[in-house]
């Protein structure tokens, strides 16, 4: 039996499996850095994958975000890893942090659900 402590969160995204693009922070799309007035919001969540801690909050998400694609995926993230999150905020938006390989190999494989049921 498995007793790793483990998180569950939630994305949306375009394709499943998701494709390289999916693990693509904007640190990653844009090396050349944060532009100019960007949020602080945007400054704080930079070098992070955006994900959620609920199924429900992540299909809210996908609703009013429609360019971010139309299914939901989850993620088991086991602790001590080398993968880091932040506390959700009132919306249950995650930052999460860490090693690409690693994050790819803790997605539910089983788990796709749609946006709109």
């Amino acid at each position: 039996m498995d007793t790793e402590h483990r998180h569950t969160f939630y994305r949306v995204t375009k394709r499943n499996p998701p494709d390289a693009e999916f693990y693509l922070t904007n640190q990653d799309r844009f090396p050349e850095g944060q532009p100019d007035g960007l949020s602080e919001e945007g400054r704080l969540t930079w070098d992070a994958w955006s994900f959620y801690d609920s199924e429900e909050n992540a299909r809210k998400r996908g609703l009013e975000s429609t360019h971010l694609g139309g299914k939901i995926v989850r993620f088991h993230i086991p602790e001590g890893r080398g993968i880091t999150w932040e506390p959700p905020d009132d919306e249950g938006h995650v930052n999460v942090r860490g090693d690409k390989e690693r994050l790819e190999g803790c997605l539910d494989k089983a788990y796709v659900v749609k946006v709109r049921p």
